[in-house]
């Protein structure tokens, strides 16, 4: 495969292998997040620009451009600001990188760095949930699919662990631990590689035996694997943030028409905004 633009390529494998681990000193998740990043870019540029990836070149980083990505991202992909303004930034992060290297014009650069963030239009207010309303939320996914039974355990899992959608995406297999007295453990590695170890309750060990009997069939020489994944053209890869936001929004819906129906009451706030901000 020839590629236009080979410079540009040399210089975002130099960026993920070497600066960002070694120079900036960043984290696994917080590399990952880069990539992410710039594979979603990729992906616009074909989807949206007809620009395949062998034919991008530095010109197709310009002000313009990225602008447009930020509409895709909340128009077509449906991501909140949060997820949006963090595109923006590492995307961002980028450019300034290649600029150092005299690839992108200071010209184009600046234009970039004008890009304004998104505003976070989000009520503010949390919304405690009583045990009746967890209840209620878990019985959402419909466990008659796989998804289902692989939703209701994600939603169970962020509930009880307290843990950030990324942190949950990193999670191995082996992270999940349960004793001979049936007692589970999440051992969560968050940024720095700062480990902590928060016990969960017996009621999510048959969520995650279900779950593990569909996604997880050789347990033990699986261990290493990541909790949750998504397979495209046979290859296991890290389940998108993007994708939890689908499938929560969808069960946000659900129990909120339930919830207001139940008690009566306008809720001022989705319920699964705390998706978003653990």
């Amino acid at each position: 495969m020839k590629i236009k633009d080979p410079a540009l390529y040399r210089l975002m494998k130099s960026f993920l292998i070497t600066y960002l681990p070694d120079t900036r000193q960043k984290s696994k998740h917080t590399i990952q997040a880069y990539r992410d990043a710039l594979n979603l870019y990729m992906l616009f540029l074909e989807e949206e620009k007809y620009i395949k990836f062998k034919d991008v070149s530095v010109s197709d980083f310009n002000q313009q451009n990225i602008s447009s990505f930020l509409r895709w991202l909340h128009d077509k992909r449906g991501n909140e600001s949060t997820t949006i303004n963090q595109r923006l930034s590492h995307i961002k992060g980028f450019c300034r990188y290649i600029q150092k290297k005299d690839i992108l014009s200071f010209k184009t650069y600046s234009e970039i760095c004008e890009i304004a963030e998104y505003k976070d239009e989000r009520v503010k207010d949390f919304i405690w949930l009583t045990i009746e309303d967890v209840k209620l939320v878990l019985k959402q996914p419909d466990i008659n699919k796989k998804t289902g039974i692989r939703d209701r355990f994600f939603i169970s899992l962020m509930y009880e662990s307290g843990c950030r959608n990324d942190e949950i995406l990193h999670l191995k297999l082996k992270n999940i631990v349960i004793n001979k007295e049936g007692e589970p453990d999440v051992h969560i590695f968050g940024k720095g590689s700062k480990h902590r170890c928060t016990p969960l309750s017996k009621d999510i060990v048959p969520y995650f035996n279900e779950y593990c009997k569909l996604y997880h069939l050789d347990s033990a020489n699986s261990s290493d694997e990541l909790l949750f994944y998504t397979v495209r053209n046979g290859i296991k890869s890290q389940m998108s943030q993007d994708n939890v936001q689908r499938f929560m929004r969808t069960y946000e819906k659900k129990g909120n028409r339930q919830i207001m129906m139940r008690s009566d009451i306008k809720l001022p706030q989705p319920f699964a905004s705390w998706s978003n901000s653990l």
